[in-house]
């Protein structure tokens, strides 16, 4: 089984990046990097992809995430374990020549497009909030297009730099981030730290330790 569903949210929440990028990841040797004790993995999209916002002669910067610490309890959510068992997975099924990191999962299919991309990411947010009320539902605003926004959003609430913010999810102003994709976080901050550490817009945001834990990670 591929789970293109959950790989491909995972990768999304990791990297904050936009669905057409994420289309683009490519496999190639120069595109698709693990470091050697798979702590890490760079990216790189397709060198013949240009992002929405990407000028012609710039290219469209590395994209690092990096892995769930090994002491953590939770790799099940790591993307880096569950990019390298998509790879692994999926590497019979890849037509000779096709670098394109997520494939289609359907016969007859030779390619997938970006609103794919969505339909996964939006598949498993459903799933993970099958047995959850409507009305939970529309307060959360459980969409797939929010994950971009989520992913940054939790950076900033857990003090990561605007510069590191702007750099991870590729924007070229601050404006765009603050006018539509900041989140107000404080409504998602216990669901998400009872998660444990996770990858979002390419950095590990841990929980803050308990009262009877000590303040060193």
């Amino acid at each position: 089984m591929l789970f293109s569903d959950e790989s491909c949210f995972l990768i999304a929440l990791a990297t904050g990046r936009r669905r057409s990028e994420i289309h683009a990841l490519s496999i190639s040797e120069s595109c698709l990097r693990f470091a050697s004790d798979k702590s890490s993995v760079t990216l790189l999209t397709d060198p013949s992809f240009l992002a929405k916002n990407q000028l012609p002669d710039k290219g469209s910067g590395l994209i690092t995430i990096p892995a769930l610490p090994p002491t953590a309890d939770n790799q099940v959510l790591c993307p880096v374990r569950a990019l390298l068992v998509y790879l692994a997975s999926s590497a019979k099924l890849r037509s000779a020549g096709s670098s394109r990191l997520f494939i289609p999962i359907k016969k007859g299919i030779s390619d997938i497009s970006a609103k794919t991309i969505s339909t996964w990411i939006c598949n498993t947010v459903i799933l993970a909030y099958k047995s959850a009320s409507s009305e939970v539902l529309v307060k959360h605003q459980v969409k797939a297009h929010e994950v971009r926004a989520l992913a940054s959003s939790w950076n900033i609430f857990n003090s990561s730099s605007m510069s590191e913010i702007m750099s991870a999810g590729f924007w070229r102003s601050d404006s765009a981030f603050y006018n539509h994709y900041l989140r107000s976080m404080p409504l998602h901050c216990d669901n998400l730290y009872s998660l444990g550490p996770l990858v979002a817009a390419q950095h590990v945001v841990f929980p803050p330790p308990s009262d009877g834990d000590s303040a060193l990670r």
